[in-house]
């Protein structure tokens, strides 16, 4: 699975990011770009064996992909919650669940949601998101 990015050069750093997140990382060198991105997510997973790529797809647009689809809805999930600055708890309650575990099943890896439940999640925490996230499988 893969989220749509984008790098460009600001002042004398090269930009990596992935705006529907929030989440960039910058490099001194376009050559590093590509690392310092993967670096920031398995660093932001605390998984430095987790297998993804930062690739240029066409001129304009790179993407994140992740070798396992499970790894990307974990990744999705945190880094969403966190960029809204919501708890674990408030996404749970924002889904109905009774207990915050039931969401975090997800946030973990535990579970995996269905395509509905995933659109319904995101959607709790920010509608923008939804509407933003450009993913291909």
């Amino acid at each position: 699975m893969r989220i749509e990015g984008k790098v460009w050069k600001d002042g004398k750093f090269w930009v990596a990011a992935l705006p529907v997140l929030e989440f960039s990382t910058q490099a001194l060198k376009a050559s590093e770009v590509e690392m310092m991105m993967v670096d920031a997510v398995r660093t932001a997973m605390d998984d430095s064996r987790l297998q993804v790529k930062f690739l240029k797809a066409s001129q304009d647009v790179w993407v994140l992909e992740f070798e396992e689809a499970k790894d990307f809805v974990v990744f999705f999930l945190k880094q969403l919650r966190l960029q809204q600055g919501l708890s674990i708890e408030e996404v749970a309650r924002r889904l109905g669940f009774r207990s915050r575990a039931s969401y975090f099943q997800y946030e973990v890896g535990r579970r995996e949601p269905s395509i509905g439940q995933f659109e319904s999640i995101v959607k709790a925490m920010s509608q923008d998101a939804w509407k933003a996230l450009k993913v291909a499988a």
